[in-house]
Order: structure tokens, then sequence, then C-alpha cells
């Protein structure tokens, strides 16, 4: 689902020229991603469709609501909107986003409604996200116009490259998440989110190689994890740490009671190197 994996304003909202099959990919995918959290083998899929499809065409509606949205209203106030469907409040401490010049925004990754936490209080219309390349997004045409999709083929990946040393040459916003993967939410651990600050450095020096002159802030999300949806009984059914969490996220994503939690959005200060950014993020998780 959209919001688990780890993200123009032309009007494309009638460019829903193929509505149908664009809100069938966003179900696909959604129910993949349920077959995934309940380990469904494949040869009970069919059956288990029959489970899950309302969930997933209605997650999917969603999806081209807020594509729809960002079109008519832009990215901020679609986000806005979307968000207020999983998260009752959110907090905001620290800092202000640059709003103009070369800055590159690093963000912890605990998933479902992160990024949208970010995109709901932040008004640069030039800001860029590197998003892996999925079907799901290519599905959402005014969400990717926002997008620089990474991609494992090593061409694609030069492509990203030279993609986002133009925006930075353009004084654009770049929102990076460094790791490029799921971290722990540092109000569930904040231990093994601090942990996974040492795998920042790498992206941020890349990115940061492209052009001269990069501010560097961090944003951190804490509380898009409700802590009760890790004590669900059912997810003593998987052994894998990694699908534990996934199935935890599934019972978030879908249930009301575990989307009342407060969240926190901290933005550091600016700093003109990637050691301190990461030293400021660090500060905020500890």
């Amino acid at each position: 689902m959209l919001f688990m994996q780890g993200l123009g304003y032309d009007l494309e909202m009638n460019s829903l020229s193929q509505p149908q099959s664009r809100q069938e990919v966003l179900i696909e995918a959604n129910l993949k991603d349920l077959y995934r959290a309940f380990a469904v083998p494949r040869r009970w899929q069919l059956l288990a469709k029959m489970l899950f499809y309302s969930s997933a065409q209605k997650l999917a509606q969603k999806m081209l609501t807020f594509d729809q949205e960002i079109a008519l209203y832009g990215l901020q106030i679609a986000a806005k909107h979307l968000l207020a469907h999983y998260a009752e409040s959110v907090q905001l401490t620290g800092a202000t986003l640059l709003p103009s010049g070369k800055l590159i925004v690093a963000m912890n990754h605990p998933g479902l409604t992160d990024i949208l936490v970010l995109l709901s209080h932040f008004a640069r219309q030039d800001l860029r996200i590197i998003a892996a390349e999925r079907k799901l997004l290519r599905a959402l045409p005014n969400l990717s116009k926002y997008l620089i999709f990474l991609n494992e083929s090593t061409q694609l990946r030069l492509s990203t490259i030279r993609e986002v040393k133009r925006h930075l040459e353009n004084d654009g916003c770049l929102i990076l998440f460094p790791k490029g993967g799921i971290e722990a939410d540092p109000h569930i651990d904040s231990v093994a989110a601090i942990e996974s600050l040492a795998s920042w450095q790498t992206s941020l020096t890349t990115f940061a190689s492209l052009s001269d002159q990069i501010k560097f802030q961090a944003a951190i999300i804490k509380g898009v994890r409700h802590p009760k949806s890790f004590k669900n009984p059912l997810l003593h059914l998987r052994k894998d740490p990694k699908e534990r969490d996934w199935l935890a996220a599934t019972f978030q994503l879908l249930q009301k009671q575990y989307q009342n939690y407060p969240i926190e959005l901290t933005v550091t200060d600016s700093f003109q190197t990637s050691e301190g950014v990461l030293a400021a993020a660090k500060k905020i998780m500890s």
C-alpha cells in the first residue's frame, strides 16, 4: 500500500483518461500488500481476494482522490486531506524548512503516513522526492510529477543522478529517505532509530556532491506507528521481525483504533554539511 512503502499542476484530473485501469493497478498493489501482511499462500489468494477486495478498493479510491486533488489544489492541501483520514493531530517543533534555495531534506522513514506529514506542512512548489520505481506510483500521475524515480538499473540510476543534479542546480529542494528503507519509529524504538542514522551518510554525501552551496535540514517524524498495533495477538503468527512490522502497519492502516496517536514533526536548523544535520537528527531522536 502506498504509505507502507517506502513517495505539477497540469489538470490531470480529467486525465483519468483510463480511470479503471489506474484503479485496477492500485487495487492489485494493495491486494498484494495485504496477501504479504497476512502470509496468504498463492493457492489461497483467490479466496483471500474476496475478503480483502473492499479494503483494497477503498484504499485505491483514496489514492486516486489524493492524486486528483494535487491537480486541483496543490500537493500540500491534498496531503492534508489524505492525512486527515489516518491521523488526528500533528505537533510541529523546531525550525522552519527553508522556503527557497538549494536544500536537501533528510527524513527518517518509519513508514505509513510519514511523507504525508511532511508534505502537509511544507509549501515549497519546487520540491522533489526520491522514490523507488513502483507501478503503483506511476498510476498517480500528478504525484509522479513531484517524484524522481530510483531504479536498480545502473543506467537508470545514472539518469536519476543527472536529474537530481539539474534540480539542485536550479535551486530546487530534494526530499530524501537516506537509508532507502523502513526504519524504526523513534517513539517505539529510539535506539534502533538512532542506529539507522549510520546508514544516512552515504546517500547524503552522494547527493551533496552534485552541486555546491547546498543547505541540509532533517525532518524527524515520531509517532506515526501506534504502539498498540504492535501488541495485536495476530502478530505472533509472523516470525520474521520485518513481516511482523508489516502486519502491524497493516492493522494500523485498516483500523481506526490505531490512528489516534499524536504525531510529532521536528525540523532541524539548516546546516552546510551532512555531518551537522546528522548530529542534529540524532539529538532529536535521543
